[in-house]
């Protein structure tokens, strides 16, 4: 069973370390990881047509691209979840950067574009 906290989220425009825009998003887990938890991103996607929503830590590592595929068009894409790597955290806090890629061109990722952005934990398997 996942178990989601999003307990802060806050969102900013800033810039990715090659430049493009970016929204910043900053989140916190309740607790560090315990043993065998693993750490999930949870996006919902709104409305990015065939376009791509990109995903960063504000160091610049690479977490995640999200593609739909079959999504009718002025349809909200759904919600997406990205597998966030222990030591990418700075203790609990997290702070991800979000861009939409159309074609060539990449623009910081909208409320309408990405919706919501929380963090999680998932238990550790028995």
């Amino acid at each position: 069973m996942f178990v989601l906290h999003l307990l802060m989220a806050v969102f900013l425009l800033g810039y990715s370390a090659d430049g493009s825009p970016t929204r910043r998003v900053s989140l916190t887990l309740p607790h560090p990881p315990a043993t065998g938890e693993t750490i999930w991103l949870k996006v919902e996607v709104g409305e990015i047509g065939h376009n791509q929503v990109h995903v960063t830590t504000s160091s610049g590592r690479e977490l995640g691209t999200i593609s739909t595929y079959g999504v009718k068009s002025g349809k909200p894409a759904g919600t997406y979840t990205l597998p966030v790597p222990a030591d990418a955290m700075s203790g609990t806090h997290l702070t991800v950067l979000l861009s939409i890629i159309q074609g060539r061109t990449e623009h910081a990722a909208s409320l309408r574009e990405v919706k919501a952005v929380s963090i999680g934990l998932r238990p550790a398997k028995p």
